[in-house]
């Protein structure tokens, strides 16, 4: 196993080249070649699915205020199989102090990704002024995302909403858990992305 990739104490502006530590926000989420822990919850043994994700185990933490917002951009995730796949939810592994306000699927675009941002929803005159905002409002619900067969559809970015409720100490999560149907078969494939929310990294 890898070393964790830690990415701390600062926030990424969408075009990734403000860089944390000596990472920018496209290196740290750059797309696997591997689906991570991924199996078929439909019986018969597990079926390899087809959703690829950002593979490398990172740690984030982020500087917040308790009771604050934070956009936060947490996987890449592209369709790499020969059917269309839907997602049906994201689930935050062993989270504390904190809650999730909505999950969503971007596209990716040539002007990077929508990055990590005070605040949520990130205000639109700061993705305008990157020139995300097209890629913003084509934005789809992670519970119910359709992501197109390999060569029909781009890279997207998994970005959540989060806010920071712990009075006593960080908030985070250990990881990610995301859903899908394709083909008939029902899949979970385990994102191995942690996040730690803090006055202080």
């Amino acid at each position: 196993m890898t070393n964790p990739t830690v990415v701390v104490g600062q926030w990424v502006r969408p075009l990734a080249g403000a860089a944390v530590g000596a990472l920018g926000l496209l290196a740290a989420l750059a797309l696997g070649g591997c689906a991570g822990q991924e199996e078929s919850e439909s019986g018969g043994g597990t079926v390899a699915g087809s959703l690829r994700t950002g593979a490398d185990e990172t740690d984030w933490c982020l500087e917040i205020a308790v009771g604050s917002d934070v956009t936060f951009s947490a996987t890449v995730l592209q369709n790499t199989g020969e059917d269309d796949l839907v997602l049906t939810g994201v689930e935050l592994v062993d989270p504390a102090g904190l809650e999730l306000l909505d999950g969503v699927v971007v596209p990716g675009s040539d002007r990077g990704g929508i990055g990590n941002l005070p605040g949520w929803p990130p205000a639109d005159s700061v993705l305008a002024a990157d020139g995300l905002l097209d890629s913003w409002e084509q934005r789809m619900s992670a519970d119910d995302a359709l992501l197109r067969r390999a060569g029909d559809s781009p890279e997207h970015v998994l970005v959540l909403g989060l806010r920071r409720t712990a009075d006593d100490g960080p908030a985070s999560f250990g990881s990610l858990v995301m859903r899908y149907s394709q083909d008939g078969e029902e899949y979970r494939t385990s994102v191995p992305t942690s996040l730690r929310l803090a006055d202080t990294c």
